[in-house]
């Protein structure tokens, strides 16, 4: 398209320039007979002058006006639902690929091969123009474009082994990679024929070419240094807005049913948003995977266990201690939830696993005030707000390997009474080869709420 486009431009600056100035040398013919050969050639040279100069201006602006003439035509310009009323814009990256920009946002970066961001704030509008790599310090909720057109990258989910379960308990508990799906992992589910996605996206998503999927993963609210309320406490409610922007605290603690609810509570008119489904989880790895990037183990992108990625100074995090009961003796294990947020005032290494041995070192991030050093051992695990590591971003989205487990919609019992949902991606408690970004989880109810876990929005264009 790019060629038929600076083929078929029509009347531009430089032919212009090309007529004027044979106008001029032709009209100074008859006056050149009288002044001689200077004039005609200093009037050739000024044209010349005047040619390479509209040249380097017209190549300077040419990409710009590409774009724009690309997305002005009345075949890529508006987008209509079935309803006929617009809902988006098509507009193509200067690589003769297009994405779909919903009305009501407005384009920040990207290219639809890196990530095309896009925030629902104008401030944002442009802010790293022409740039592959988007920047975090923009002010709206970010999300990011995934082309899935059918043709180079499809919505589907991978397919599991369709073995039939005995539906009493769970028959399969190992981590055995699956065949045939490019071995990614799962856990209480590859046995298992009832689970179910809800299959509502899959008609904007052919309608459209793609889908948005947020940029981050769902955040409570802005947090700062010394903040206690959100460390801790229970968000399972079905009320509040979830968040994409970098810099806030994740929005843990929450149901499988809960997840669901806040993430439609996104007032958007122009897209439906959602909690992010077992296609889009699947579709998004397989576009990683266009990078080179192993998404079935994940430890080099992202906050797990044993990472040891740098956290840059004024990360704001939370330092959550595990107490395991030590080898011959008797004792409750568990999770000493850190009490309150704290900002790195330098740059530190990121994983768990130090050893606390003092009740003062304990202290620094829990209420506890005791220690018993002979029962049990104490070791760290980080939880990072959204999109603290830079090496944790690939195609511009931040964390979809570790830091929280991701609920998705997906959904399928292992008794003939309970309800259990799918979470995806691991989290910082976990490792990145065990838990790996595909990796699928299917052992917690739809009820179940953890510190561990949280969730992330997706957005699809609505279709009337």
């Amino acid at each position: 398209m790019r060629n038929y486009m600076k083929n078929n431009k029509g009347i531009t600056i430089i032919p212009l320039i090309i007529t004027i100035a044979l106008m001029l040398i032709i009209g100074g013919i008859g006056i050149s007979l009288s002044l001689g050969n200077n004039g005609i050639l200093n009037k050739s040279a000024n044209a010349v002058d005047i040619y390479k100069q509209a040249e380097k201006e017209e190549e300077e602006h040419y990409d710009e006006r590409y774009l724009q003439m690309l997305s002005a035509g009345d075949d890529v310009k508006e987008i209509k639902n079935d309803n006929g009323t617009k809902v988006a814009t098509k507009v193509y990256d200067g690589n003769d690929k297009f994405f779909v920009l919903p009305e009501g946002f407005y384009y920040v970066g990207g290219t639809v091969d890196s990530g095309v961001v896009i925030s629902d704030n104008s401030i944002d509008e442009n802010k790293y123009k022409g740039k592959s790599d988007v920047g975090k310090d923009l002010i709206g909720n970010q999300y990011v474009w995934v082309p899935a057109d059918g043709v180079n990258l499809s919505y589907r989910k991978h397919e599991y082994v369709t073995t039939a379960a005995n539906t009493e308990g769970f028959t399969d508990t190992s981590s055995t990679p699956d065949t045939g799906n490019g071995n990614w992992r799962t856990f209480y589910y590859r046995m298992y024929t009832d689970w179910t996605d809800s299959g509502a996206n899959v008609a904007s998503v052919a309608k459209y070419g793609g889908f948005y999927v947020g940029r981050y993963e769902a955040g409570y609210e802005d947090v700062a240094d010394g903040s206690t309320y959100k460390v801790g406490v229970n968000k399972n409610t079905g009320s509040g807005v979830p968040l994409s922007k970098a810099g806030v605290a994740c929005w843990n603690y929450i149901s499988q049913t809960n997840s669901k609810k806040i993430a439609q509570n996104l007032s958007y008119e122009s897209v439906t948003s959602n909690l992010i489904d077992g296609n889009a989880w699947d579709t998004v790895m397989d576009w990683f995977t266009t990078d080179g990037v192993n998404v079935n183990s994940s430890t080099s992108f992202g906050n797990y266990y044993d990472n040891r990625s740098t956290v840059p100074a004024g990360t704001i995090y939370a330092m959550h201690i595990y107490r395991s009961v030590k080898s011959g003796q008797t004792g409750s294990a568990g999770w000493l939830v850190a009490s309150k947020y704290k900002e790195a005032e330098e740059s530190f290494t990121a994983g768990g696993g130090t050893s606390i041995t003092t009740l003062e070192g304990l202290q620094q991030y829990t209420n506890v005030t005791e220690i018993d050093t002979t029962t049990y051992s104490y070791t760290t695990s980080l939880e990072l707000t959204t999109g603290a590591v830079e090496d944790y971003k690939v195609k511009n989205i931040y964390d979809m390997a570790g830091n929280m487990w991701e609920w998705t919609i997906e959904e399928g019992k292992h008794n003939a009474s309970s309800s259990f949902a799918v979470r995806r991606g691991g989290s910082f408690s976990s490792t990145g080869t065990s838990d790996p970004a595909c990796c699928r989880h299917g052992n917690a109810g739809v009820g179940y709420a953890y510190i561990s876990i949280g969730f992330r929005v997706s957005l699809y264009i609505n279709l009337q």
